[in-house]
Formats: C-alpha cells, structure tokens, sequence
C-alpha cells in the first residue's frame, strides 16, 4: 500500500487555490475546517493543508499538525474527484485521536453536501 502523497494529489498552483476557495463550500468540524469543490473529472481526490503562523509560532507545532492532519486523511481518503483544503482553526495543537474524528466527521458532511448538491442540480 502506497502511503505517500504524490504531487498529483496535492493542489499547489494558484489558480487551482483561488478555484477552490471561490467556488468551494465549507464544511466545519473543530479543530479543522474543510473547503470542498467536486472537479468531476472523475480524477484523485486532491488536498491541501494549511495551518497559520498566527495560530501556531513555532514551526514545530505547525509541522506537526500538518502531519497528523495528512495522516488522518491518509487513513480515510474519499474516492472521489474533491479538491479539500484543510485548515487548521484550533489554538491548541490536539492529539492524533481528536484530528481523526473531526476529519471522519468532514468527510461525512462532505459526503452529503456535495451529494444534495448532485441531486439538486
């Protein structure tokens, strides 16, 4: 099992960033927040993961809140063509238990709002 994160599954140009934030919806699930965008090109899911120097000074506490963020999607990767922005709205760096349950959390609510947004349209 591949457990890296390949740049085609990264979303690193800027375009694609503006993309998402301008046309994505939010979905919120303490400590993170999540921007989704359904590219229906039936491609890989595509993240990317934000925490803010505000919020965290050191670059320790922010390197390791990224990895336990990539982690937990790691372990729960959705099979469908999402663009997803994970953005870190805590103050406090949480253990890996609490990042997992908000991350099944936004995956869920995810899951039913881009699938009443299909229906609807």
């Amino acid at each position: 099992m591949d457990q890296k994160l390949p740049k085609q599954q990264r979303i690193y140009k800027e375009d694609d960033i503006n993309r998402l934030f301008r046309q994505g919806k939010a979905v919120l699930s303490y400590p993170l927040r999540a921007v989704v965008w359904d590219r229906c090109d039936g491609g890989a899911p595509r993240i990317l993961v934000s925490v803010a120097k505000k919020r965290f000074k050191l670059a320790v506490d922010r390197v390791r809140f990224k990895r336990l963020i990539r982690e937990a999607y790691r372990k729960q990767k959705p099979q469908h063509a999402w663009d997803i922005a994970f953005i870190a709205i805590s103050d406090r760096l949480p253990d890996y238990a609490e990042v997992e349950t908000a991350m099944t959390r936004l995956l869920k609510k995810t899951e039913q709002l881009l699938s009443c947004d299909q229906k609807t349209t």
